[in-house]
């Protein structure tokens, strides 16, 4: 087992995401399921120093949060307006268009705040209606955006 990178304290939630150029990036999240006082903070691994770097832009590049699976994708591929933003929910059931407007959530790093996905309809066109890469909900699916979250404390470690 070898340390990647010291901790990073703050946020009640943390999410590990794998770029498309294979950066490793940890989003430090708080407030995100109450609404109050939502933050985010972005950080990319610097493997040869060994800590998380704080980024202040995500340039182009649009970040998916959920509670099995994140990821990452280029605004001009999704054909919205600007990246710099994370895309959140706050329920698991994206199968009824009212539920998707009142739990969907916009982050923009920018402008440290979030807003109802609703109110950005270029965005809101990504999940409604439900294009098929957003899988049904099953007995063995908990539906979009199962993501892989990291326990709040400790070390990120890997084995060797």
């Amino acid at each position: 087992v070898r340390l990647l990178a010291n901790p990073v304290f703050g946020g009640n939630i943390k999410f590990l995401v794998e770029t498309e150029c294979e950066s490793l990036l940890l989003v430090d999240c708080r407030g995100i399921y109450t609404d109050k006082d939502v933050r985010f903070d972005v950080f990319r691994l610097d493997e040869k120093e060994k800590k998380w770097i704080k980024l202040t832009t995500l340039g182009d590049m649009v970040l998916f949060l959920g509670e099995d699976c994140s990821f990452t994708a280029s605004a001009l591929d999704l054909r919205v307006p600007t990246g710099n933003c994370l895309i959140y929910r706050r329920n698991f059931d994206l199968q009824d268009p009212d539920v998707i407007q009142a739990e969907m959530r916009i982050f923009h790093l920018d402008q440290g705040r979030a807003s109802y996905l609703s109110d950005y309809p270029d965005y809101m066109k990504l999940f409604w209606p439900p294009p098929k890469w957003i899988p049904k909900r099953d007995n063995y699916s908990r539906g979009m955006f199962t993501c892989f979250a990291t326990s709040t404390y400790g070390n990120m470690m890997i084995d060797d």
